[in-house]
């Protein structure tokens, strides 16, 4: 195969282009599934903590919320720390979130899904 003029082309050029490509895929897949997915859960989750509706619907809202008043200041920290160290920090803290969300308690509850909802705008600027 001929080279064209002026064209310049690298297999590693290609190859690092996927490698972001699937890593950004990835990135934005964790960071949604936390928020979305209690939406179908919530009948359960209301059932077996024993709150009310305005309660459960507190669960759905609070994320959004942070989100919201994040949002603003993530392009200032990612500009601060590094868009790499932004992603690593938003995933650390979405981990930690998680894991606080799983403990039992309605506590655990709101905290983590209030550590989901305020570094998630991190990861997805």
């Amino acid at each position: 195969m001929e080279k064209l003029p002026g064209v310049y082309t690298n297999n590693n050029t290609t190859k690092a282009s996927w490698l972001l490509l699937i890593g950004v895929l990835l990135v934005g897949t964790n960071l949604r599934v936390p928020i979305t997915s209690v939406g179908a859960l919530i009948t359960f989750i209301r059932d077996d903590l024993g709150i009310s509706n305005s309660v459960a619907g507190l669960i759905t809202t609070l994320p959004l919320l942070a989100f919201a008043i994040l949002s603003p200041f993530a392009p200032k920290i990612a500009n601060r720390i590094g868009m790499e160290w932004t992603i690593a920090l938003s995933l650390a803290v979405l981990i930690t979130g998680i894991i606080i969300r799983s403990i039992t308690g309605i506590t655990f509850l709101f905290i983590g899904t209030l550590f989901i909802g305020l570094l998630s705008p991190l990861g997805m600027f």
